[in-house]
């Protein structure tokens, strides 16, 4: 028997081990398979989470990478376009000298063949010059001119000649010839006295025979 105030001690023995404080009904126990489960899903979401920050870490670092890439090509589309606009413009400047250019060798070439022309023309039929000044003659270059030029002049000569003898006939019929030389020397008076007759009577061959002569005298119509 115990005095007052003294505590009762409860024998513990290797037999009783100690107890653990009682719980209540709302307590989980550790080895509750909602328990385990529900730990096993926190764990997940958290790797979830974890690995979704790197996720979006990682794409943001290709967006950006994208963005970058995006504005490097728009740079270079605009310097394409301003080289491909240079290019056309040096293009149609090429094409425009290149059309001047010909013009000019163009009218060069003109030039030099005019001047070919007219050193054939002044040279070897000088008598067509005035033909020439008044655009008359035919056209070509070189042996062709020469050509044209041998049948213009033949032409010419003789429609001169027939003119001439129109004229000199004109003359003919409104004179008279003048008395003989009594010494006998020819003069252009005496010759073209001659002609005149001979044109009268149509004599053709007399009277070019006797105008050469006249012309030898130094006769002038």
């Amino acid at each position: 028997m115990l005095g007052k105030g003294a505590e009762y001690i409860i024998p513990v023995t290797g037999d009783d081990p100690p107890q653990d404080p009682p719980t209540t009904g709302t307590d989980t126990q550790p080895n509750d398979p909602n328990a385990i489960k529900m730990k096993v899903l926190e764990d997940k979401v958290a790797e979830l989470t974890r690995r979704s920050g790197g996720w979006q870490k990682a794409f943001q670092d290709e967006q950006l990478k994208a963005k970058t890439a995006l504005d490097q090509l728009d740079l270079k589309l605009a310097a394409e376009a301003d080289l491909s606009g240079k290019f056309e413009a040096l293009n149609l400047n090429f094409t425009k000298t290149t059309e001047e250019l010909t013009t000019k060798s163009k009218t060069l070439a003109d030039i030099e063949a005019e001047h070919a022309r007219l050193k054939i023309i002044s040279t070897e039929y000088p008598e067509l010059l005035g033909f020439y000044r008044d655009e008359l003659l035919p056209p070509g270059t070189g042996d062709e001119l020469r050509e044209k030029l041998k049948k213009f002049s033949t032409q010419y000569a003789s429609a001169a000649k027939s003119q001439q003898d129109a004229d000199l006939s004109k003359k003919l019929e409104n004179s008279s010839p003048p008395p003989p030389d009594p010494k006998g020397v020819r003069t252009t008076a005496i010759v073209w006295a001659e002609a005149q007759a001979a044109a009268k009577k149509n004599d053709k061959t007399e009277y070019d025979k006797l105008y050469d002569e006249f012309v030898k005298l130094g006769g002038k119509q």
